[in-house]
């Protein structure tokens, strides 16, 4: 009997070693394939979005994106986040579902990145036996963090709270903030409580309120009336060093422009009301439809100023 028992006790450790075993492997090896599966995404992201550069150092402007990425018609690529004082980066997804966030962080909350308002990252603080989102708990003040968007936009923050013990229940953090601000949560001690880690950019937002002037014109088979023409957005807030881009519609009192002979050099004017040495803006038609145009605009001052789109006499 007592022979038997040891027996059974002998079985119940060994089958107790390889179940321990194999879930240290399954785990590792789930670890390496989330791991493989992140820097495949943050490749295409890089490969498919290239950063804006300055206009000092290209005449071209540059090649813009779609606002998201598609990865395996799974998740949608937003933008990349890193964090170079711990040495993190991965992907920011649009799904809020527990694989997506097995795989990156994702945004959870406020407006799109780069943009004024704020936005919300969250993610796992460890991705099985390694550290994820869980060592954000040791930046400083000053700190920065980069989050570069489809558009080919990084921008920089800095980091200027950060928050421990916080309770899940505990939303204020979800707010509209002035100007470009981030917010980062993961859990901690169990689950039982979150950190939290606030940063706003520097790089204050840029406003030109823009308006379409000079009458009516004679032009085509028709008028276009300056009332009927329209401008997508009317007021464009960006940020300062970036190119930002919106359409124009010349439209007479029936519709679009039956034919286009405007020539986009002389006949539309895009005037500053300030003076700006680093302003720069571009025309471009857009595809084959008359009276449509793709006007981008870039500048490296801040504040609010003025900008005319001026529709000379054909």
């Amino acid at each position: 009997m007592f022979r038997k028992l040891i027996d059974i006790i002998i079985f119940l450790f060994i089958f107790s070693l390889y179940f321990v075993s194999s879930l240290m492997i399954y785990d590792r090896f789930r670890e390496r394939k989330l791991t493989d599966y992140e820097r495949d995404i943050i490749d295409k992201f890089d490969e498919e979005v290239k950063v804006e550069e300055k206009k000092e150092e290209t005449q071209e402007t540059p090649t813009t994106n779609s606002s998201s990425l598609h990865y395996n018609n799974r998740y949608t690529i937003l933008g990349k986040i890193e964090i170079p004082s711990i040495g993190f980066k991965s992907v920011i997804i649009k799904e809020n579902t527990y694989s997506a966030m097995s795989v990156g962080v994702i945004k959870t909350y406020g407006s799109d990145l780069n943009e004024p308002g704020g936005f919300v990252l969250s993610g796992h603080n460890f991705r099985g036996k390694s550290v994820f989102l869980y060592n954000i708990r040791t930046l400083k003040n000053s700190d920065k963090i980069y989050i570069t968007d489809t558009n080919g936009r990084k921008i920089e923050y800095s980091v200027y709270s950060v928050e421990r013990n916080v309770s899940p229940t505990e939303t204020s953090y979800m707010q509209i903030y002035d100007g470009l601000h981030l917010t980062m949560v993961t859990c901690e001690n169990g689950g039982k409580s979150r950190i939290v880690v606030k940063a706003k950019s520097e790089q204050a937002s840029f406003k030109y309120n823009i308006i379409i002037s000079n009458g009516d014109k004679e032009h085509g088979n028709g008028k276009y009336d300056i009332n009927n023409c329209v401008l997508t957005p009317k007021n464009v807030s960006f940020i300062a060093g970036n190119y930002e881009q919106f359409t124009l519609e010349l439209r007479t009192k029936q519709g679009l422009l039956y034919n286009d002979d405007i020539n986009i050099t002389t006949d539309i004017l895009v005037q500053n009301d300030k003076e700006d040495n680093s302003f720069y803006s571009s025309i471009t038609k857009a595809g084959s439809v008359y009276g449509i145009y793709t006007i981008k605009i870039y500048s490296e001052k801040m504040g609010d100023y003025s900008l005319s789109i001026l529709l000379a006499d054909p």
